[in-house]
């Protein structure tokens, strides 16, 4: 019998519904093939400066070495301890060759030539306490765990020069001191000799000596009162100063940068009282007799968080202004530089929140770690930018 024909020159009734049906197969398959490229497309680039290299996953804590010999330290987003190698031939990421130690977080690193220093903080097992890490790599590439005396705390930051290295934390509510000198670990406790603020941490060293170092954090009182703390090592001897001569100067240091023992800079931020909040930088200078502040730096709602240089008249600063402290807030990246007895404002250099900075090239600005600034629940973005 002969097919069924709708009118002269007419497909069949089946031949149109068939082809019907695969149109429209073909074009779920189509939408899903565009959806999943879609999903599986990169995520565009944060919000950071121009020519920024994106270190994306990664919560970089520290940087440390030259602009051709840059050392980074901190964790991927599930907390595992990374470590960032940046030469000429481009990045290469160190964190294979750590030592596997339980719980392993790195806070502060070091560099002096090739051989490079990393503290931080491991676990204690069955127990929620942390104790100090220092881990070294020697010039042919091996890390190895420093044997550290026995006890509790974290460390937050690390310098290192020829044999000598010293690191710095917490301990108890008490200032932790490591010191290693030709493989020899010792360390020790520092308690403030302010009968009101008696809880102390460092969050940073400079060596500005053999045998003389400087170091920087905060005191609190228990209550919330918190005040910037210097903290003095020589001969192996501290002597710990509570800043009190700044009003009101609630408020940290963050950084150090000793270039002698007569010329020590240190930068940090002053959060205001209750009854005034604001945050202002804060930025002192020790020549040998009494620390000098410098009020000139008022922009308002800035914090600094490195200082870098050569020498006193080519030092750098840098610091965020805006809302830094909040994840979800804006902050851009600022930088200011000595001229002669003044600081000068360089500007802005995009956003973003200032991390920690190395001297640049000769001449030229200072080599900067930066974080993106991204919501609470986003994968954590740094960046380098020179």
């Amino acid at each position: 019998m002969a097919g069924v024909q709708d009118g002269p020159g007419k497909r069949p009734a089946w031949w149109i519904a068939g082809r019907a049906l695969l149109a429209g197969l073909l074009a779920t398959v189509l939408a899903s093939w565009l959806g999943s490229c879609e999903s599986s497309s990169p995520p565009p680039p944060p919000d950071v400066p121009q020519g920024a290299h994106l270190l994306p996953g990664l919560r970089m804590r520290a940087l440390a070495g030259t602009a051709s010999n840059l050392w980074s330290v901190g964790e991927t987003g599930g907390g595992a301890p990374v470590v960032e190698h940046r030469t000429d031939a481009g990045w290469q990421d160190e964190s294979g060759r750590l030592p596997t130690l339980p719980g392993l977080r790195l806070f502060g690193v070091a560099a002096d030539g090739n051989t490079v220093w990393a503290a931080g903080q491991g676990a204690v097992a069955g127990t929620s306490a942390t104790v100090p890490v220092v881990v070294g790599r020697d010039p042919a590439g091996t890390w190895r765990q420093a044997g550290l005396p026995a006890g509790e705390g974290y460390l937050t930051a690390v310098a290192a020069a020829g044999s000598e290295v010293w690191a710095v934390g917490e301990q108890s509510g008490r200032a932790l001191i490591i010191h290693g000198s030709g493989g020899t670990w010792t360390s020790a406790v520092l308690a403030s000799h302010d009968t009101q603020f008696q809880s102390v941490q460092l969050s940073a060293v400079s060596i500005a000596a053999p045998g003389e170092v400087w170091a920087v954090g905060s005191a609190s009182d228990g209550t919330g009162e918190v005040r910037p703390l210097v903290a003095h090592g020589t001969a192996g001897r501290w002597q710990p100063t509570v800043i009190k001569s700044i009003a009101p100067a609630w408020g940290e240091l963050t950084t150090v940068f000793a270039l002698s023992p007569l010329d020590v800079w240190v930068g940090g931020r002053d959060e205001g009282t209750p009854d005034s909040v604001h945050i202002w930088p804060l930025l002192g200078h020790w020549a040998g007799r009494a620390w000098r502040w410098d009020t000139s730096v008022d922009h308002d709602s800035w914090t600094l968080t490195a200082l870098v240089g050569g020498t006193s008249a080519g030092l750098w600063a840098l610091g965020g202004s805006g809302q830094c402290s909040d994840p979800n807030g804006s902050c851009n990246l600022v930088l200011i530089r000595r001229v002669g007895a003044n600081w000068v404002d360089e500007g802005t250099l995009g956003p973003g929140i200032p991390v920690a900075a190395v001297a640049g090239p000769p001449g030229g600005r200072p080599v900067i770690l930066g974080r993106a600034v991204t919501s609470a629940e986003a994968p954590p973005v740094s960046f380098v930018v020179s």
